[in-house]
């Protein structure tokens, strides 16, 4: 007897048909359009927190600056000129010289002019000539300060190689982007610099960063026409800086008038989308623009001012 083989199904032989393929790819299409997203916000909070944990390095440095030279170092900002206040180049001199003669006792400051130095070699020989200091400005302070001080004890900071810097700088993030002769340091990811603050200890705490205001507001650097409305129009950082940030911004309940870290200093970074946020106090049950919502600072424990706010 003759045993029938069954015949193979030819949908089987042949694979999917171009019903079942379609089916699929509809399928594969739908969870990718679900899926993309939410990797996209993990990858964005992770360069956030990449970031946040840089300002924490930068933070560590400056405590370092501090312990070696008894104080931090200046953030190059200045009042306003008149009255009882001289010109910018004469105050941003008089701190300088003043910080420096403290710790650089055998300083020839007449020929130790500030000056832009590649902080992977140490070397000042391309320079010709120095930069005006009043040319320097918050964006530039972290740079000049924690890259370290040259081995020659008659010029520190002109002086050509021996550097220990306090923080190692992402060579690739340094950039003198508005072409003043000094280096800003950049996020990873972010098209404006970080920014610092030193409190003026000696004031209160209200007053912390009294200068720093006093710098914003007469430079009209953060305000558009002294309208008090922040400028969506500004785009090169260099005209934009951000307010320091008062305690109750970031701690609700803290004290109307007292600033965040009043005895140290403000790191201020606009993050991933490149722009400062109003900074100050404003107390919503979000935050104050929409730029400000991926801000940094070291006083913000890692979070984003979004988060200090939904907290």
């Amino acid at each position: 007897m003759r045993t029938r083989i069954p015949k193979s199904d030819s949908r089987n032989a042949n694979g999917f048909t171009l019903v079942e393929l379609a089916v699929v790819i509809v399928i594969i299409a739908i969870l990718a359009a679900m899926l993309l997203p939410a990797i996209g916000g993990v990858i964005r909070k992770a360069k956030i927190a990449k970031i946040g944990v840089e300002i924490s390095l930068i933070e560590q440095a400056l405590e370092k600056y501090k312990l070696e030279f008894g104080e931090f170092p200046p953030d190059f900002t200045t009042y306003a000129e008149g009255g009882d206040f001289p010109s910018r180049r004469v105050q941003l001199d008089n701190e300088f010289q003043t910080h420096m003669a403290r710790n650089f006792r055998r300083r020839i400051h007449n020929s130790d002019a500030p000056v832009m130095v590649d902080l992977e070699t140490g070397d000042t020989a391309q320079v010709t000539e120095p930069h005006l200091i009043e040319n320097l400005d918050p964006s530039e302070a972290l740079p000049f300060w924690l890259g370290g001080f040259s081995n020659d004890p008659q010029a520190p900071i002109s002086g050509s190689g021996g550097r220990q810097p306090f923080f190692e700088f992402d060579k690739t993030r340094l950039m003198d982007q508005d072409g003043d002769g000094f280096l800003e340091y950049y996020p990873a990811g972010s098209t404006a610099p970080y920014v610092y603050y030193r409190a003026q200890i000696n004031n209160s705490e209200d007053l912390a960063y009294e200068r720093a205001f006093s710098f914003i507001s007469t430079t009209d650097r953060n305000h558009d026409g002294g309208s008090g409305q922040w400028s969506e129009a500004v785009t090169a950082f260099s005209n934009v800086y951000p307010i320091p940030y008062f305690a109750d911004r970031v701690a609700p309940g803290s004290g109307a008038n007292a600033a965040a870290a009043p005895r140290t200093f403000q790191i201020i970074s606009a993050s991933l989308d490149g722009k400062f946020g109003p900074g100050n106090r404003v107390i919503t049950d979000r935050v104050a623009n929409l730029d400000e919502e991926d801000d940094l600072t070291n006083f913000s424990q890692g979070k984003t001012m979004k988060d200090l706010v939904q907290d």
